[in-house]
């Protein structure tokens, strides 16, 4: 049973720190009168070093300057029955807003 419970507890924290990374650029002509930011749609324009939360999505995006940015997501998992796997709350913030594993409580008979 402690083994049971250490394994969703890593699970949990596997789920907490890790995810997808994908790298986008901004098209140039968007930049022309907005120098050193990005722009992404759904998002608009943001400022070097800033962060924002994609609207669509439960990922965040970091404008890394010069119209380049990075896009940080859920990581994806499969859980064996009676386990599921819920989708994700988007009005919570990243990474609040990932899914959530749900096992049934179960009875200890005495």
């Amino acid at each position: 049973m402690k083994l049971i419970f250490l394994t969703l507890i890593a699970l949990c924290l596997a789920v907490h720190t890790e995810g997808w990374v994908g790298r986008g650029k901004t098209d140039a002509d968007k930049l022309k009168d907005h120098p050193n930011e990005c722009w992404v749609e759904n998002i608009g324009y943001f400022k070097n070093g800033e962060t924002k939360r994609d609207p669509n999505q439960c990922a965040e995006v970091k404008c890394e300057g010069n119209g380049e940015y990075s896009i940080t997501g859920c990581i994806k998992v499969n859980v064996e029955d009676p386990c599921t796997v819920n989708d994700g709350d988007l009005s919570k913030p990243f990474p609040d807003c990932c899914f959530e594993i749900k096992c049934p409580e179960k009875t200890v008979k005495q």
